[in-house]
């Protein structure tokens, strides 16, 4: 059958898409659930992280890292 392979190849990038996107996301939500924040903030980040599946989770995680590396370099406790 012509076009079944691409079929193929398009299912599998969406499973392994539903994977990164399933395993992902509620580690981002227990970290944000987790930071001392503001409701707000909380809701705005859970709301990225939800509606914006793997972008979401990564720009969680980016923050995160760049947010202990600024306290690491302050000398603030985390």
């Amino acid at each position: 059958m012509p076009g079944f392979g691409m079929f193929l190849v398009e299912l599998v990038a969406l499973g392994l898409f539903l994977i990164v996107w399933f395993v992902s996301v509620p580690i981002a939500t227990f970290s944000i659930l987790s930071v001392a924040n503001t409701a707000g903030r909380r809701v705005a980040w859970l709301a990225v992280v939800w509606l914006v599946p793997v972008v979401g989770a990564l720009a969680w995680y980016f923050r995160a890292r760049s947010r202990v590396a600024c306290d690491v370099e302050d000398g603030r406790p985390v």
